[in-house]
């Protein structure tokens, strides 16, 4: 009679060993999975601020010559490198003219991150650059942000 009690408590100790190891390799699978978003994340925003620096910077000729395209949603047909861990794509999308009749040249930026195990994040935003050197900083800027998937 021990021997078979001692047995069925070996057993269920057995199962809860066995159940509580599913649950940690779970919840591993879960965390890995959060900080490889993560990390697909900040290098998705990384290349935005970049293309933004660029576009700030007055390169923004030399990047509309490589990246622009005419079409109304072109970063879901683009083609993007797999050995990229992030890249952008900008499009000039207008032109607008302020209250003090300063033109601001509007640009769209999508840029995406890939993460180490494979997450694929991509965020999108509009940037306001002044064609006149000498206006107002106030007028640079991100004007919209959003993370698209």
């Amino acid at each position: 009679m021990v021997l078979l009690v001692s047995l069925s408590l070996l057993l269920a100790l057995t199962l809860g060993a066995v159940s509580a190891a599913q649950t940690t390799v779970l919840e591993l699978r879960m965390a890995r999975n959060g900080a490889d978003s993560a990390l697909a994340f900040y290098a998705a925003e990384s290349a935005l601020l970049q293309a933004e620096a660029a576009l700030d910077g007055g390169v923004a000729d030399s990047l509309l010559a490589v990246q622009a395209y005419g079409d109304d949603a072109p970063w879901e047909g683009h083609d993007w490198p797999d050995t990229l861990s992030s890249g952008a794509v900008v499009e000039a999308i207008a032109t607008v003219v302020d209250s003090r009749f300063i033109e601001i040249d509007v640009f769209r930026i999508t840029a995406r991150g890939v993460g180490r195990g494979g997450a694929i994040v991509q965020v999108q935003g509009t940037y306001g650059v002044p064609r006149s050197p000498g206006a107002a900083r106030e007028l640079t800027g991100r004007l919209s942000w959003v993370r698209l998937n």
